[in-house]
């Protein structure tokens, strides 16, 4: 409905999705004895790849002229896709503009940081992902193909933290200093520091 709103409208700014699946995602499945579990079986890879998929077939059935920009992707298939897409619309019955940001704490972090002895405080939505994932992100954004840096930053109290099943949600705000400095340190060149951290989300 959203989008049949938008496209009649003739909107053509930009449409920010959280891409997460809720037919897919089973929070149920959380074991707070194994909060690994929180990124492999509450809310897996798949939760967001099948909510994007949904949100390209809808766009194109209603022609919707806008951008769509999927919010703290964490996932390489997503931004492969979004990647493909930019570079070879006309493959699509409609041609769609994407684009896509990433959080510091799933270009950093792992999901096995949800097994360690503080691990509540790195259950977030979407979760931390494996290793390889958390990696191709990272290639992916200092590749320049994730345009947009976000914080995605959600303080809780200990109190939430420390519930049987935890809040989601990561403090980021603080770490953005250290997160520059490793970028710097990563080979990223000023200027596309700032383009990432500014200059793409204003355009």
């Amino acid at each position: 409905r959203v989008l049949e709103t938008l496209a009649r409208e003739g909107y053509e700014g930009v449409l920010v999705s959280h891409c997460e699946k809720e037919v897919v995602m089973r929070d149920d499945l959380y074991d707070s004895q194994n909060p690994i579990t929180w990124s492999t079986l509450s809310r897996p890879e798949k939760a967001e790849i099948n909510s994007f998929e949904d949100i390209i077939r809808m766009a194109e059935e209603v022609r919707f002229e806008g951008t769509i920009h999927v919010a703290h992707v964490s996932t390489i298939e997503v931004v492969d896709t979004i990647n493909n897409y930019n570079s070879f619309p006309l493959r699509m019955s409609f041609p769609l503009k994407f684009s896509c940001g990433v959080t510091p704490h799933h270009l950093f972090l792992d999901n096995s940081r949800l097994s360690s002895e503080d691990g509540a405080w790195y259950k977030c939505n979407p979760p931390l992902r494996d290793r390889i994932t958390q990696e191709g992100l990272l290639e992916r954004f200092l590749e320049g193909r994730i345009a947009i840096l976000e914080s995605d930053h959600a303080p809780h109290t200990e109190e939430d933290k420390q519930a049987r099943v935890p809040a989601s949600g990561i403090i980021s705000g603080p770490v953005w200093p250290y997160v520059i400095q490793k970028l710097d340190q990563l080979g990223m060149s000023a200027e596309n520091i700032f383009r990432a951290t500014f200059d793409n989300a204003r355009q």
